[in-house]
């Protein structure tokens, strides 16, 4: 039996990432082979990667999460959808934020909201339901992060470039 059989996935944090490496290639049918191309490497370090004998590098789980973002859509698919997006950027604000960085908004969803009497509250959303935010303090710390995001964004006509350059590359 394969060493990562028995990595014990509570004894470190290496290890439960191991043991989740191989759960979620099995799951998607991918063999070692695959995984090692996404990544850049040999198939011996991904096999060591699930065995627990080396650690994750940053560079391959940025790899392997890009990877697992981007799954196989048909052409069709995505011309689909890049056209609805167009179709939506001529009615409403749409911004592309670079996949390549962090920032706030990988933190969870919010929404900033002014009421009919124009007052901003923000609604935080949740697995479970969400939370309205009232406190005016707590307003305007998502009201800095939504700017924060708004700063690393595309422009709306850099926007709907971007699309088009995609749409027109997948004719």
């Amino acid at each position: 039996m394969p060493a990562a059989d028995f990595l014990d996935p509570f004894a470190s944090l290496w290890n439960a990432m191991g043991v989740q490496l191989r759960h979620e290639r099995k799951l998607r049918g991918v063999t070692l082979d695959d995984v090692a191309k996404i990544i850049d490497a040999d198939r011996q370090r991904v096999g060591n990667y699930e065995a627990g004998r080396l650690k994750l590098t940053k560079l391959h789980v940025e790899a392997l999460d890009e990877a697992a973002l981007t799954p196989p859509i048909s052409d069709d698919v995505v011309r689909e959808q890049l056209q609805a997006l167009l179709d939506l950027s001529e009615r409403a604000s749409l911004r592309i934020l670079p996949a390549s960085e962090w920032h706030v908004g990988y933190s969870g969803s919010f929404e900033l909201i002014t009421t009919l009497a124009g007052t901003l509250v923000g609604y935080m959303w949740a697995q479970l339901g969400g939370k309205v935010v009232l406190d005016g303090l707590e307003v305007r710390e998502l009201g800095l992060r939504y700017d924060r995001m708004s700063a690393m964004a595309l422009s709306e006509s850099a926007t709907r470039d971007r699309l088009m350059q995609k749409l027109e590359s997948l004719q």
